[in-house]
């Protein structure tokens, strides 16, 4: 019972900064070189999804809370990444934020019938699965891995393997169980890989 309210409070203790690391490595290198815009709209679906069941479902905030703290961050780094690589204008992504504002609330107040958020929970591991694949494939098809924060993904790694004990033996629910044990491995991946390239990164081909 102590390993577990350690182990729990530690990841809601991280998430609170856990995003920083990279929002930090993106503003001082003024560059979001190597971040997946893919990639950060999938977290964001999948840390609101997160976020509303646990509410709906009257699970224990601290089963839930850092879902709630990733979404917040997430959201900056994703405003940060468009603003910086000038993929998005604001006349996109204000009315964008209002619709997802709309759609949030709507979700909250729990008007819709059941399975509507069941099958929005189960669409949270694909969705989840082809973010990350993407942020990796994007890491490879580019030989190395820009700003990219070790720190922010291997805390990710730590939370979903916390994450997934929690859900598997105190929430019981097998699908949150599944959804978090495939993102610690995808996200060790990710780790991986940005640990690797920025000790060997490729060397690009010449063009003369």
């Amino acid at each position: 019972m102590l390993l577990s309210f350690v182990a729990n409070w530690s990841v809601v203790l991280l998430c609170v900064g856990l995003k920083l690391p990279q929002i930090l490595s993106v503003v001082r290198g003024g560059s979001a070189k190597g971040l997946s815009t893919y990639t950060g709209i999938a977290m964001i679906y999948c840390y609101s999804i997160g976020t509303v069941y646990g509410y709906v479902n009257d699970f224990p905030i601290k089963n839930y809370i850092e879902a709630t703290l990733l979404l917040i961050q997430e959201i900056i780094l994703f405003w940060l990444t468009c603003s910086i690589q000038g993929q998005r204008s604001l006349s996109t992504l204000i009315p964008a934020a209002g619709l997802y504002g709309v759609l949030m609330s709507a979700l909250l107040s729990n008007i819709f019938p059941a399975f509507v958020l069941d099958a929005l929970v189960f669409a949270v591991t694909p969705i989840s699965a082809v973010g990350k694949m993407t942020q990796s494939f994007k890491i490879f098809k580019e030989g190395e891995s820009g700003n990219l924060s070790a720190t922010t993904w291997g805390l990710l790694a730590y939370g979903c393997l916390v994450r997934f004990c929690t859900s598997l033996f105190e929430v019981k629910s097998m699908i949150l169980a599944f959804n978090y044990g495939l993102s610690l491995l995808q996200n060790g991946l990710v780790l991986a890989q940005i640990q690797y390239y920025k000790k060997w990164p490729r060397q690009k081909k010449r063009t003369f």
